[in-house]
């Protein structure tokens, strides 16, 4: 096999942002390694992606809605989101969305993106569901799913995309806000089907001066950690597109675990039942991103 013509900075770009974030942080490390996964789907948007010719009716690519969930003020769930700010500088060239805007606003700033992609982080997630309430939802899910044309009551004319809409969501909440605005039927059919929540109710650790003590934070090495995440990044949202293949061994065990899974969900709630019809998608994205953590050959 022919060797790439770009060398990784990063053994492993995952891994290394875990190195970046971990010394300095007292979030849990599901926090961290769910931050790592959002902000490389973020570069890569709609490049890469397993087709129809793999899946039958349908094909994934590697964009993801996840959540943090904590109570408030526990588990550092924001400060792990500004990681991200970070690393998706303008330079990747990714639309990013503001934390508080109308439904209208973000589609009309998805139709301006060439490639119809953009990134949303969001310390707060009640701030971005605000202003549009259900109608953003409604708007979120239909996005989720790729929808190019999108009607408005606000608008004289619907909206369709120049390509399917690809979008990377990341927010924060807390239990006690889903509880009070998500409805039943957000949670039953439609947008948290299509979340990956991530809960954690406690620190990994407490840690208040991070330049003294036994375990104190080497600022130098993390700038160079730094600089070869970003160089990276740049390299990965610049150069790496088109279809992924699966190796034999790959085939065999997710089609082994999708026959043996499919219809026995872990728990057996009907307001569960879309998310676990998705899970096999979320396998899918998650492993295309840890792949290409390490590799640009798909």
């Amino acid at each position: 096999m022919t060797k790439p013509k770009y060398e990784r900075k990063c053994k492993n770009w995952l891994l290394s942002f875990r190195d970046w974030t971990l010394p300095r942080s007292e979030a849990k490390e599901t926090f961290i390694f769910w931050t790592g996964l959002f902000t490389l789907s973020s570069a890569v948007r709609r490049k890469v992606y397993i087709p129809k010719t793999v899946l039958g009716s349908w094909e994934v690519a590697p964009y993801l809605y996840i959540f943090f969930v904590a109570p408030a003020g526990k588990a550092r769930k924001t400060t792990t989101l500004s990681y991200v700010d970070d690393l998706l500088l303008d330079e990747l060239g990714i639309k990013k969305a503001s934390a508080a805007m109308t439904q209208q606003a973000l589609m009309k700033r998805i139709a301006d993106s060439p490639d119809a992609s953009m990134s949303i982080k969001i310390g707060e997630f009640g701030t971005f569901y605000n202003p549009s309430k259900d109608v953003m939802i409604d708007f979120l899910t239909a996005l989720f799913d790729g929808v190019k044309k999108h009607d408005s009551d606000t608008l004289s004319r619907g909206i369709e995309y120049a390509e399917r809409p690809c979008i990377n969501l990341l927010a924060a909440t807390t239990p006690k806000w889903i509880a009070e605005n998500l409805s039943e039927s957000a949670i039953g059919g439609g947008f948290a089907s299509r979340v990956i929540f991530i809960f954690e109710d406690t620190v990994r650790r407490r840690k208040l001066l991070y330049h003294i003590g036994p375990d104190k934070v080497d600022f130098v090495k993390l700038e160079k950690i730094y600089k070869d995440l970003f160089t990276d990044l740049l390299h990965i949202s610049q150069n790496i597109e088109g279809e992924f293949n699966m190796t034999e061994e790959a085939e065999i065990f997710i089609n082994a675990w999708y026959l043996k899974s499919a219809d026995k969900p872990t728990i057996p709630d009907p307001r569960l039942i879309g998310y676990h019809e998705r899970k096999p998608a979320y396998v899918f994205k998650v492993a295309m991103l840890c792949h290409l953590a390490y590799s640009d050959y798909i």
